[in-house]
């Protein structure tokens, strides 16, 4: 199975396993429907369709709270869109005879990140736009220029950078960079298409190394726009 195919197949088997339960058990009308969203976001995940971030994303937050309600040893779901698997924690709060526990899905926070690294590594293989977010004398020349994402390269705690080569080099300091390391300014997952997102620029002077070499090791130039 291919990395960036993991996190779709643990989407898809908890909406569908969650669909048969609905349908051979005790129906939750709510977890169903979020389990529609799910197959739906895949299947466009699949088929290259970007609104697959937008229903993804809404399976993940839906899941975040669930409220049930417990009546003489009865439990029925108030307010519950989780999916066959959760990990919730939460607290009881009693009202007569009746008592409502409150709990947090602490798989929708690992869902959230795990589904972030998937769309970073997904610009792999993609061409995205550089344009200028200021005038600079390094790149009023040379932007706007096309790049080609060769791969998704994490600096320790500093993650999600893309190495990324120049459709045009960029001269600086007597030397001529053919390759650049982006990342989202705010750390969001850069939407291709998708104008006005700020990101850093950092020029790579041998890509071979830049693994190997600390991220300040390549120079930063400027904030740029990415699409």
């Amino acid at each position: 199975m291919k990395r960036n195919s993991i996190f779709p197949s643990i989407v898809l088997v908890s909406s569908v396993l969650e669909i048969l339960r609905s349908i051979f058990g005790t129906p939750n009308w709510l977890a169903l429907i979020n389990s529609m969203i799910g197959v739906a976001g895949i299947i466009l995940f699949f088929v290259k369709n970007e609104n697959y971030r937008k229903l993804i994303n809404t399976w993940i937050y839906l899941q975040a709270i669930i409220i049930t309600k417990t009546v003489l040893d009865v439990s029925e779901p108030v307010f519950d869109l989780s999916q066959f698997f959760n990990l919730k924690f939460g607290f009881f709060v009693s009202l007569g005879g009746t008592s409502y526990s409150i709990d947090f899905n602490f798989l929708a926070p690992i869902y959230f990140l795990a589904f972030k690294k998937l769309q970073v590594s997904e610009l792999v293989g993609t061409q995205l736009t550089l344009k200028l977010y200021r005038s600079n004398e390094v790149l009023d020349s040379t932007l706007p220029q096309q790049i080609t994402i060769i791969e998704k390269i994490d600096f320790g705690k500093n993650e999600n950078w893309l190495l990324a080569h120049l459709s045009n080099p960029i001269n600086y300091l007597d030397r001529t960079f053919d390759n650049c390391l982006i990342k989202a300014k705010d750390d969001i997952p850069i939407i291709p298409g998708k104008e006005s997102q700020m990101a850093y620029l950092r020029l790579v002077d041998d890509a071979k190394l830049v693994k190997a070499n600390p991220l300040d090791s390549n120079v930063f130039i400027d904030w740029v726009f990415v699409s």
